[in-house]
């Protein structure tokens, strides 16, 4: 049966409202962000909206049909 698998990659949600030390964005006083995060700072790191962007991702795949994404990420 076809079947099409979506990799949502980093959700940008978890680096806002997880306490965890690795994924944390700290608020500094003169307004700025600091991110620790334990990635290289050279890696490409693609960010998905959880609430605003997989709903409109799905929904594009499930408009143009299973055989536009066959053997495709």
């Amino acid at each position: 049966m076809p079947a099409t698998f979506v990799y949502a990659r980093i959700y940008n949600n978890n680096f806002t409202s997880l306490p965890c030390p690795l994924f944390r964005l700290d608020l500094q006083v003169d307004g700025s962000f600091v991110w620790q995060a334990p990635f290289h700072p050279d890696d490409h790191l693609p960010l998905v909206d959880a609430e605003h962007d997989v709903g409109p991702l799905l929904l594009q795949i499930l408009k143009m049909g299973l055989t536009a994404w066959q053997g495709r990420r």
